[in-house]
């Protein structure tokens, strides 16, 4: 298969997927771990750049893990691990 970039719709469409599972969960911006994620979620859609997370979320005892990709081969995902 021939390397595919997602589009700036395309980016935009996975970071929505991501904000309405953080919402699930309740990890709304009033948390600064999230509001650091939310900068790193615009600079993907907006710049095109894989980005790998990795940001220290305290208030929950977690790291925030995972990487936005610019590829179609590649998952755009984040997972919360211990710190």
């Amino acid at each position: 298969m021939p390397y595919e970039e997602r589009t700036k719709d395309e980016r935009k469409s996975e970071i929505l997927n991501l904000i309405k599972q953080l919402n699930n969960l309740g990890f709304y911006t009033k948390f600064p771990a999230i509001k650091e994620l939310y900068k790193e979620f615009n600079q993907f859609i907006n710049e095109g750049e894989v980005i790998k997370i990795n940001i220290e979320f305290p208030e929950v005892g977690k790291k925030i893990k995972g990487e936005l990709a610019i590829s179609k081969a590649k998952d755009v995902y984040i997972k919360f691990v211990e710190l």
